[in-house]
């Protein structure tokens, strides 16, 4: 089994060494935010006959510093007590 990346090098995106199957994806480099398509394909060999089944899908990583919505925030009739505890 092999995985293929678009766009390639997928900086993000790495295998686990413990499974084929298993990506993890991390980052902290926000030139890395990107739409990957992860691609993995199989070599199949039976009775003198060969396939390459794959199955591709998209790996969205995201900037959060621009894509997080902040809305106004308001806060009205509010009072401070220095040195009052509450319980």
């Amino acid at each position: 089994m092999a995985w293929s990346f678009t766009p390639s090098p997928a900086n993000p995106i790495t295998t686990y060494t413990n499974s084929p199957y298993v990506l993890l994806v991390s980052s902290t480099d926000n030139s890395d935010a990107n739409v990957y398509s992860a691609t993995l394909t199989n070599s199949v060999s039976y009775q003198g006959q060969s396939f390459l089944p794959a199955i591709t899908f998209d790996i969205t990583v995201i900037d959060p510093c621009l894509t997080t919505v902040i809305d106004a925030l308001s806060i009205l009739d509010m009072t401070q007590a220095t040195g009052v505890s509450v319980d």
